[in-house]
């Protein structure tokens, strides 16, 4: 190719009788050809034969690499974009830019000539960024230089920290159990408590059995938070746990009234000799708050407590105003012994019953955390049975239930 050019630019320079010349440095402004014929011949025929077999070649290229994409769709998806992308960095490799220096001589204007010698100035740069400079070498030169400086140790002890913090949010949540082992919260079934974990030791067990809360379909916790499968939902209808007269009955399994008062006289759980707050075993003895801590009775929509303290989602409030569940002295909530809301809430902490250590399964609190002392004379009861049958009735002193 260049042999053409420099023989015909020779033969109009310097052959005999060619009235048209090159004129290279004739004029006086810039160092260039001076005649603009001779810019034609020397120029731009040559600049102009180049394009053209560039944009042929170019041509193949292009064709051929939309045929490997076509090819490889399916499977490999690629964008318009990215092929406009490569098609782009093909055609400036094969000098296109040379586009502004066949046209520039022939415009009344500065732009194209500028934009021409910047182009080529850099084009070694340009095609290193363009061609060279890929994701994964990028990515490379971004490793040696953090090595180099000793910035991945950093970020991988962010990243620990971070991993970490996360780890620890995440024990607040999960199956969320107040006692491990066979008393779980609301892991697995949910049930408040399985297998012999008694809220309180000798009769009093919360239900009846061997101290589930809710045994067999009865469970405490999981899925939407029923208090109990069947007909005994904590939730649903006009089923209020509190408030007014509202008591908590419902189909064949009364939560008031009958044998198995929830609330009404001394406030007993569950009737005959298994009393939650009444008879020979109370169902919070001591500090009297039933757990602290975050508090939620179980996973998912049930909560038994928290924010606001709602037993369970919708308008059936555990605790709040005047929906006292017990009447009297034994306020189940309201007042300083409430069971949801605010401090007190149902689950959450270690369960323990409180300063006269009633035996609770596990290794739980039944008041911990931000859970305030309630006075435990509001609604305890302590009664001894003698070895020869009487049965004596004490509370506990003021010194042990102060706030």
């Amino acid at each position: 190719m260049p042999v053409p050019v420099v023989a015909a630019t020779v033969f109009v320079e310097f052959f005999p009788g060619i009235s048209v010349r090159v004129g290279y440095g004739e004029t006086g402004n810039n160092c260039w050809i001076g005649n603009p014929t001779g810019t034609f011949v020397a120029f731009g025929v040559p600049v102009l034969c180049a394009l053209l077999a560039s944009a042929a070649l170019t041509t193949l290229t292009l064709l051929s690499i939309r045929k490997s994409f076509q090819i490889a769709n399916a499977a490999l998806s690629r964008s318009g974009s990215s092929k406009a992308w490569v098609y782009m960095r093909i055609s400036f490799m094969m000098g296109f830019t040379w586009i502004f220096g066949f046209i520039y001589p022939y415009v009344d204007s500065r732009v194209p000539e500028y934009i021409f010698i910047v182009l080529n100035a850099s084009y070694g740069l340009l095609l290193t960024l363009l061609l060279t400079m890929t994701s994964k070498v990028v990515g490379k030169l971004k490793s040696g230089f953090m090595a180099r400086f000793h910035l991945g140790k950093q970020e991988n002890r962010g990243t620990a920290a971070t991993n970490q913090q996360t780890r620890t949010v995440a024990t607040a949540g999960g199956t969320g159990a107040t006692a491990g082992g066979t008393g779980a919260m609301a892991g697995g079934t949910g049930k408040m408590a399985g297998g012999t974990w008694e809220k309180a030791s000798g009769t009093g067990e919360i239900a009846g059995g061997t101290g589930d809360i809710a045994g067999g379909t009865g469970e405490m916790a999981g899925g939407t938070g029923a208090v109990a499968n069947g007909t005994g939902e904590m939730t649903g209808g006009t089923w209020e746990m509190a408030g007014g007269t509202g008591a908590a009955t419902g189909g064949t399994k009364e939560t008031a009234g009958g044998t198995g008062e929830m609330a009404g006289g001394n406030g007993e759980t569950a009737g005959g000799n298994g009393a939650a707050t009444g008879g020979t075993e109370e169902m919070a003895g001591g500090t009297g708050e039933m757990a602290g801590g975050t508090g939620e009775m179980a996973g998912g929509t049930g909560e038994m407590a928290g924010g606001t303290g709602e037993m369970a989602g919708g308008t059936v409030e555990m605790a709040g105003g005047t929906g006292a569940a017990t009447g009297g002295t034994g306020k189940m909530v309201g007042g300083t012994g409430e069971m949801a809301g605010g401090t007190g809430e149902m689950a959450g902490g270690t369960d323990n019953v409180g300063t006269q250590q009633a035996p609770i399964g596990g290794t739980k609190e039944m008041a911990r955390g931000a859970g305030c002392w309630i006075p435990l004379q509001t609604f305890v009861r302590l009664e001894e049975h003698k070895a020869d049958g009487r049965i004596e009735t004490s509370s506990p002193d003021k010194d042990e239930t102060n706030f």
